[in-house]
């Protein structure tokens, strides 16, 4: 009975590890529903090493009716041109300052026709003001400036069935909507009104309501009476037309080039097949080193692999690059090699004369120590780089500590299962299990404690002399 329920158990684990792989792999149409799925393989974001994207290399000036230090107003907006690239949901996303005037920005999967490289340079600023503009108020005062604005995306109100762009603003920013809400109550102004770019008649972009105003944040729909306005068409340029304009410098594209995947646009397919010969080379080697033994091994390495794709896809902050795959690839090693360990003392155990099962679980007993401290190492030396290392390592860190996880796991506990579901198919043909022993040595019947001849010499020396 144990024997027929291990081997059900084995069938259905079997089917199990194929429908993972599968799922890992395999993209398909979702029944009933006009989604597809792309496998957790292409689930997981890559960057600009696998997927390609665009380099753009921008020149800096002042924007106008701006006065100060040009390195600082760069300083200042690399964070803010992020931001505005961000909203495109780029997996891998570099903003850099070049030389004294120059900024240069890689998006991972982008094109030169993307919104994010055509409108960043025709920034406009926003003006809040109480009065409107008229022939007899050319000058209203402003209270609120583009440079209180710390995000703007764009949106879409149910409410009023309409695009626009959502303001976020800065802690001064807020601040300076607090002073208008009081000019305004003050006043007893119904309406504030919003200009684009100069302020006259034709740029007089929305009009907000008092009671809308909102300290953290501004839905603003482009107004009826003015020049703009915003659909779905457009609403995205009008986001990069203000959000440039909240710039402290004037971008001015100089060079812009596609970038190729480090192996070019079959990337993707060669490392497919590369990684895919390493896992069959390794789960070969498995089989024909150890027997049965590699076998209960490669099935643990394939929950392993399966696990470990789920995982990396499911981590939103992580862009897989060469230096990720690379990572995978030592953390795949890793586990193949505590496996081996693992069995290699399940030999020695054997070797000395133990039977079957009291060898593998010796062996696991005698494993333990060495591979958890190998792999409390590895974790050390991933959250070290996940934590200080540049970014484009960082996902070098966090692949290396999900694996060293994913590893003791896999060889300190599915491992040991399969065997325990194993032994009762097989627990006398040790050929199988590709165990051997000196003929010379004999069987031991119970579990004893085995003691090495030197020692066991010295403590019959020590007991003799007493």
């Amino acid at each position: 009975m144990l024997r027929k329920n291990s081997i059900i158990k084995f069938v259905l684990l079997a089917i199990v590890a194929i429908l993972g792989i599968l799922l890992c792999v395999c993209p398909f149409a979702v029944p009933y529903s006009t989604s597809n799925f792309n496998g957790f393989v292409g689930a997981i974001n890559k960057g600009v090493d696998l997927n390609g994207g665009v380099s753009a290399l921008y020149e800096c000036t002042l924007a106008d009716g701006k006065s100060g230090d040009l390195s600082k107003a760069i300083d200042s907006s690399l964070s803010k041109l992020k931001t505005m690239f961000d909203n495109e949901g780029y997996n891998e996303l570099f903003v850099t300052r070049q030389g004294e005037n120059k900024i240069n920005i890689v998006a991972s999967g982008a094109t030169e026709f993307d919104y994010a490289f055509g409108y960043i340079e025709n920034g406009k600023g926003l003006s809040f003001t109480l009065n409107q503009y008229s022939d007899t108020l050319t000058s209203p005062d402003v209270y609120v400036t583009s440079s209180a604005v710390s995000k703007v995306r764009p949106s879409y109100d149910y409410e009023s069935e309409s695009y626009g762009i959502v303001l976020n603003f800065t802690a001064e920013g807020k601040k300076q909507i607090a002073a208008l809400k009081t000019q305004a109550e003050q006043f007893n102004n119904d309406t504030i009104y919003v200009y684009l770019g100069e302020i006259n008649t034709e740029n007089t972009f929305a009009e907000i309501a008092y009671d809308d105003l909102n300290e953290d944040s501004i839905f603003l729909s482009a107004s009826s009476t003015g020049e703009y306005s915003m659909d779905a068409t457009n609403v995205t340029e009008m986001a990069y037309t203000v959000g440039a304009g909240t710039l402290d410098i004037q971008l001015t594209l100089k060079e812009s080039s596609k970038v190729s995947a480090v192996f070019g646009k079959n990337t993707n397919l060669y490392l497919v097949i590369t990684l895919a010969v390493i896992v069959v080379m390794a789960m070969a080697f498995m089989c024909i080193r150890y027997g049965h033994l590699g076998i209960l091994a490669s099935l643990s390495l394939a929950f392993y692999l399966v696990l470990y794709v789920f995982i990396i896809q499911s981590i939103p902050f992580v862009t897989l690059n060469i230096a990720g795959v690379v990572a995978s690839v030592i953390a795949f090693a890793v586990a193949v090699l505590a496996n081996a360990y693992v069995f290699e003392k399940i030999r020695e155990e054997y070797a000395i004369g133990k039977k079957i099962h009291l060898s593998c679980k010796g062996g696991f007993k005698k494993a333990l120590w060495g591979i958890i401290d190998s792999h409390a190492i590895m974790l050390l030396a991933g959250a070290f780089l996940w934590i200080f290392a540049p970014a484009t390592l960082k996902v070098f860190g966090i692949c290396i500590v999900v694996g060293a996880f994913l590893s003791a796991f896999s060889s300190l506990a599915m491992t040991r299962y399969f065997v325990n579901i194993y032994l009762p198919i097989n627990s006398t043909k040790a050929k199988k299990l590709h165990l051997y022993r000196d003929k010379s040595v004999k069987e031991i019947k119970e579990e004893v404690e085995i003691i090495p001849e030197d020692v066991a010499s010295t403590l019959t020396m020590g007991g003799e002399n007493e």
